[in-house]
This record gives C-alpha cells, sequence and structure tokens, in this order.
C-alpha cells in the first residue's frame, strides 16, 4: 500500500520536470511570445495555490481515498489535455486542470496515517516527499529521451499524461479505502477567500516583471491580495472549522516551520517561473535541452 502512494506521488509529480524545460518548444509549436509562455507556468501554479487547501481539507471530510481519485483523474485530464490541446488556450486550461497536483502528497499521507502508525508511518510519509521529489527529475529523464528520439514536443508532453494516467489507474485500483472522518464543516468562504488572495499574489509575483515593479497594476494586485488576504484571517479567526487554522500556526513549536518554509516557497516559485531567455525567444534551459 505504501508503494502504490509513493507510486502515485512520484507519477503526478513528473509534470514539475518536464514542462518548465518545454516552454520554447511550445510557444514554437503555437507561435505565442515569450511573455504569453509564462502563463504556462503561471496557470499551473496558481491553480495549485488554490486546489492544495480545498482538496486536503475535503480529504478530512469527505475521505482521503476519495478525493486522490478525484485529484489524480482531474490531473490525468489535465495532462492528457495539454498534450493534444490544438490551440493555446486549451493547453493552458489543460495546465489550469493540474492543479490538484500540489494536493497529491497530503491525501497520501492522510491514507497512510489511517493504514499504518509508528515507525511505519513516519517512513511511508518520508517515502511520499521523497517520491514527490524525485518524479520531477525522473520525469524529465524520461522526457528527455523522448526528445531525442523524436524531436517532438508533443511526444514529450505525453511523459507527465501517462504518468498521470498510472497514478490514477493505481490510485483506484490499489490504494484501500480510509472510513475515517473528521466531524468537520468545509469552510468555503474560508477557502474562496484563501484562493483569491493567493491567486492574485502569484499573478502579480509573475507578470511583475512585465508589468514593472513600480507600476501600478503591480502595486493594486499587491493591495488586492492583502486586501483578500486579510479577509481571510479575519474569517478564519471567527469561523468554529477554519480550513487553516493560524492560532496553532502562530504557536512557538510550530510557527519557525511556517516561517522557514515562505522563502523556500518563494525560491520554488522563482526556480519554476524563472527562465532567463536568450536572444531568438529560447530559453536557456531550453538549449540544454536541445543538447541533451
Amino acid at each position: 500500500m505504501t508503494a502504490t502512494l509513493v507510486l502515485v506521488s512520484l507519477a503526478d509529480s513528473a509534470l514539475s520536470g518536464v514542462v518548465p524545460v518545454s516552454l520554447a518548444s511550445i510557444g514554437r509549436l503555437f507561435h505565442v511570445t515569450v511573455g504569453s509562455l509564462t502563463w504556462v507556468i503561471t496557470v499551473q501554479l496558481v491553480a495549485t495555490g488554490v486546489c492544495t487547501p480545498v482538496f486536503s481539507r475535503l480529504g478530512d471530510i469527505r475521505g482521503h481515498r476519495r478525493m486522490l481519485r478525484a485529484a489524480a483523474l482531474v490531473i490525468a485530464a489535465g495532462g492528457v489535455l495539454v498534450a493534444v490541446a490544438p490551440n493555446f488556450g486549451l493547453l493552458l486550461t489543460g495546465r489550469a486542470l493540474q492543479g490538484p497536483a500540489g494536493a497529491i502528497a497530503p491525501l497520501a499521507i492522510g491514507v497512510l496515517r489511517e493504514q499504518a502508525g509508528g515507525s511505519r508511518l513516519r517512513r511511508g510519509i518520508a517515502a511520499i516527499v521523497t517520491g514527490a521529489a524525485a518524479g520531477g527529475t525522473l520525469g524529465l529523464l524520461a522526457a528527455a529521451q523522448f526528445y531525442r528520439a523524436t524531436g517532438s514536443v508533443r511526444d514529450v508532453l505525453w511523459v507527465p499524461a501517462g504518468c498521470s494516467a498510472v497514478a490514477a489507474a493505481a490510485a483506484f485500483t490499489f490504494v484501500p479505502e480510509t472510513r475515517r472522518r473528521a466531524r468537520l464543516r468545509m469552510d468555503w468562504l474560508g477557502a474562496l477567500s484563501l484562493s483569491s488572495g493567493v491567486g492574485v499574489l502569484l499573478l502579480a509575483l509573475a507578470l511583475g516583471p512585465g508589468w514593472g515593479w513600480a507600476s501600478g497594476r503591480t502595486a493594486g494586485a499587491y493591495a488586492l491580495s492583502l486586501v483578500l488576504l486579510g479577509i481571510w484571517a479575519a474569517v478564519e479567526l471567527r469561523v468554529s472549522d477554519p480550513l487553516i487554522d493560524l492560532r496553532a500556526m502562530s504557536r512557538r513549536a510550530v510557527a519557525p516551520l511556517y516561517i522557514a518554509s515562505l522563502p523556500i516557497g518563494a525560491a520554488f516559485f522563482r526556480t519554476n517561473d524563472g527562465h532567463r531567455h536568450v536572444p531568438g525567444g529560447i530559453a536557456e534551459d531550453d538549449r540544454i535541452w536541445l543538447r541533451s
């Protein structure tokens, strides 16, 4: 069972290593500008920021296996749509559907927690997290072989689609039922305000270089995100079953972990959205890809 959860986590994380290095080839395929290509990364990151807390909480309420299956199906559908998309708009739709990838590891850990305990649980959690981290690298290596053999970005985009299909099949076939349910109400207002605030913030971070960091649009986006996140914090402090317990987050034992995770998350966002461009509109990462 643990091996299956690791497989699901590894397979669904493959998309994080394949799509970013394929940006230049995607741009040539759909004849879009370098500025438009940033949406390929931005759309998926925003969708992940929205889907991760929602799917994770629904897993607590409706069952972790049920939501793991739902997330795996949506991600697989998004992967197939990205691979077959006849135009750039549908490719971005597919990328948005891959947003629940961020919830795969929390949901898998929720399943494991009900099935195992003690040292077995700790080893299982470590394996799931390692699988999620390794999936991007393994997906990139597989995609490089496809590109070397065919020279087609379409074939490359089928790598994460195929991995997601395998993850969905494993989630439906081998993941055991979970019976424990949290007696909580879904905090939809908190989910909406958090998703809106995080989404606007990520958009500002992603599009700020193009808009200009000192431009009115960038400043307005940051201000709007602060207002929305302020509304979210006020909601979370008032409801009985908050989506994220801010009081628990502020405790001395756990607050340093959240503070440390902030620069790590920012670095991850910068890595995925920070492709350097060279003359001709081809990303340096893509030149390395072509030489490989």
